[in-house]
């Protein structure tokens, strides 16, 4: 920190490796004398590190040692702010004691913790050599979990301050809204929900209190040496909380959240807090990993339900669904918070909570004045029915009268025509015993074809490489094949053609269906001849090759027949960890360090119009890195289907786009999410797969 601007950044957080020895309480000098010292990352627990020499427990005693070079412009006053670590802890200065937080032993029944944050004022001095003993013997984890900051004093303080300020703002707030639902549930003790609110409120203001910056132990400092109370309220209010908000969105949607699911949260949080209360805090804490992982699975739930109230369009789903997300966010962030997976944020539940409860807030006042007015409404309505009820029967018996005359002439009617209709009647069912003996003729015919159609996929299926074949060169690789009939223009070839070199091949026939697996049974024939029967190896004389065979095995230059072909050409080296690419049309897309390389293919197609002489195709050698890189072959079908809600086509760039997400994950997941997403689109705009999609995916 020799270097760190004080005057443009006031406030820095301590994080990095220090010297840790566990069981031993040490200095400095002696930690620096080690001859095999140990590291550990902090924040952390000193669970999180484990060390072949010196195997750690939950429970026990150790040493942190780190040096603070400080610039020679530093402020002249410099403090640490530490919060609460949940054990107890002394604190030297360059071989001087300068601070202890409750009562340090290396007995448990003598070590005891104080829960309280400190603002600790630095000696001056250039470098500062720190040690922590730290002892813990309450909890399931011990150490230095929470990050210290270091920073002008001034700074410290006014940023501890906000923080002691928002959190009395918060409490205050929280205690209003529980006084005011609770009297409303006093008014009208029907209405659950505006108890629970009530209850909700006074759950997240005991938690405010004892969290964070331990408000109700800066109030009362003598509590602050109960560490193993407040831990137990703390607990508590964790389990209690997601019973109450659960409960409190199964009263406002009833008939769409599930009561059996409602149950079991209320049931699993009941065990857990008769738990923490009658068990010993050193056993019944171990319940928390297990809560906050039932909590992960529970919070989506409640997330998806809302979502499709929301869709549904039920009366306040939209504040009930912005509530939830953000107490759902600040929850998952305190989790974290607490395991030390981030070691820079804030506990934020408090926040999240009184956002939450605002919002919910509205949502009640607002479904009682949809209430009153609906009363008011419903009172003239039968005011005014009641005014009019004589005159509207009066009406309604003249306007049956009336019907029932234009009835009975309706019958007459009908009764001189139904001699007419028998007649019809008897020709209608002659003509559908002749429409059922045609039907079962074209049904016979039909299937005679899709039999023969079925036959043609199985043939084609036995020219398509295995994917144990496959697996005999690439390790890691994924094949996305979807005809768009039964049988399919697309197609895939692989061959080996030495001991690290293969060729993989994909092509996207003209047509699909019949014609295409036509061209694609001829397609893989003429690639057979060309590589296996010629030895021809090199991408770019194999697609002339197979351009020149097709324009003479079709006589397209004495015919107006158009057919060809659009296709990728990979030839790879695993040697030398190289690659040739060769496309007609079709280029190769790669993922290499999160950037999308892009193989360019020759504009002109396999077979077609233009002859021989002007038909030149080009290949690209790239040199791979000794890192995985992801390679993609695909057909036109992905990019050019209809769907999504605009009922627009995928496009190129979206494919991109999905190649670069999901270029990290195994091969079968990366299959999966082209499918899902694919599904997806389609149904959207409630369309069908418009041509064959083939994509083959490589890491190498």
């Amino acid at each position: 920190m020799r270097n760190w601007d004080f005057a443009q950044n006031p406030i820095v957080l301590i994080e990095g490796d220090a010297y840790f020895e566990y069981g031993k309480f040490l200095t400095y000098k002696s930690i620096q004398s080690l001859q095999k010292p140990h590291f550990s990352k902090i924040p952390s627990y000193w669970n999180d590190t484990q060390w072949d020499d010196m195997p750690t427990k939950e429970h026990g005693f150790g040493t942190y040692y780190f040096q603070i070079l400080l610039p020679k412009n530093r402020p002249e006053n410099l403090a640490f702010y530490i919060p609460d670590q949940i054990s107890a802890y002394r604190l030297y200065l360059n071989g001087k004691k300068y601070l202890e937080t409750g009562k340090v032993d290396t007995l448990a029944e003598k070590n005891k913790i104080q829960t309280l944050p400190k603002l600790l004022e630095l000696p001056t001095a250039d470098t500062l050599h720190v040690v922590f003993e730290v002892a813990q013997f309450m909890l399931r984890e011990g150490g230095l979990p929470a990050a210290i900051q270091l920073g002008e004093t001034q700074a410290l303080r006014t940023k501890r301050e906000k923080a002691i300020l928002f959190d009395v703002f918060l409490i205050g707030a929280t205690f209003i809204m529980a006084f005011y639902h609770f009297g409303l549930f006093l008014l009208r003790k029907k209405d659950k929900n505006s108890f629970i609110f009530a209850l909700i409120c006074l759950i997240t203001l005991v938690r405010t209190s004892v969290t964070g910056e331990q408000l109700f132990a800066q109030l009362y400092p003598e509590f602050s040496w109960y560490a193993q109370l407040l831990k137990i309220v703390a607990y508590i209010t964790f389990y209690g909380i997601l019973a109450a908000f659960c409960t409190f969105v199964h009263g406002v949607f009833p008939k769409d959240i599930s009561l059996i699911v409602l149950r079991i949260i209320q049931i699993v949080s009941g065990i857990c807090i008769l738990a923490t209360v009658f068990l010993p805090i050193q056993l019944s804490n171990y319940l928390i990993p297990f809560y906050q992982i039932f909590t992960l699975f529970v919070v989506p739930y409640f997330l998806v339900m809302v979502f499709m109230i929301a869709f549904r369009k039920r009366e306040g789903s939209l504040i009930m669904l912005a509530g939830i997300l953000i107490v759902s966010l600040a929850g998952i962030n305190d989790i974290l918070f607490f395991e030390v997976v981030f070691g820079k944020t804030i506990l934020l539940f408090g926040i999240g909570v009184f956002f939450f409860l605002f919002l919910q807030a509205i949502l009640l006042a607002s479904r009682f004045t949809s209430a009153f007015g609906q009363i008011e409404n419903l009172s003239d309505e039968l005011k005014n029915l009641n005014q009019n009820l004589e005159q509207k029967v009066e009406q309604r018996t003249q306007e049956i009268k009336q019907k029932n005359s234009e009835l009975n002439m309706t019958v007459e009617e009908l009764n001189s025509t139904l001699d007419i209709v028998n007649n019809q009647k008897r020709e209608i069912e002659l003509q559908q015993d002749n429409l059922l003996l045609a039907q079962q003729q074209i049904q016979e015919k039909n299937r005679n074809i899709m039999g023969s159609i079925q036959y043609a996929k199985r043939i084609q299926a036995t020219m398509l490489p295995t994917d144990e074949q496959i697996g005999t060169f690439f390790t890691n690789f994924f094949i996305f094949y979807r005809p768009k009939d039964i049988v399919s223009g697309d197609f895939y070839w692989f061959n080996q053609i030495s001991e690290h070199k293969s060729i993989v091949v994909l092509a996207d026939c003209t047509g699909h269906g019949v014609p295409g697996a036509l061209m694609s049974m001829l397609g893989i024939e003429i690639l057979n001849r060309s590589i296996n029967d010629k030895r021809i190896h090199q991408p770019a004389q194999i697609l002339t090759s197979l351009h020149q065979n097709i324009r003479r095995t079709l006589r397209q230059e004495h015919s107006d027949n158009t057919e060809g072909m659009e296709m990728g050409l990979l030839l790879v080296d695993k040697a030398v960890r190289q690659i040739t690419y060769a496309g007609a049309m079709n280029p190769m897309y790669g993922v290499d360090k999160g950037e999308l390389i892009e193989l360019k293919a020759t504009k002109k197609s396999i077979g077609g119009h233009l002859n021989n002489e002007k038909k030149v195709f080009e290949e690209q050698t790239i040199q791979l890195p000794n890192h995985k890189v992801m390679l993609y072959l695909c057909s036109d079908g992905y990019q050019d289907q209809f769907g999504g809600q605009k009922d627009t086509k995928f496009m190129t760039k979206n494919l991109k786009n999905l190649f670069l997400k999901i270029a990290y994950f195994e091969m079968e997941i990366q299959k999966n999410i082209l499918e899902n997403t694919l599904d997806q689109w389609i149904q959207e705009a409630d369309e069908k797969q418009t041509d064959d999609i083939t994509i083959f995916g490589i890491c190498l």
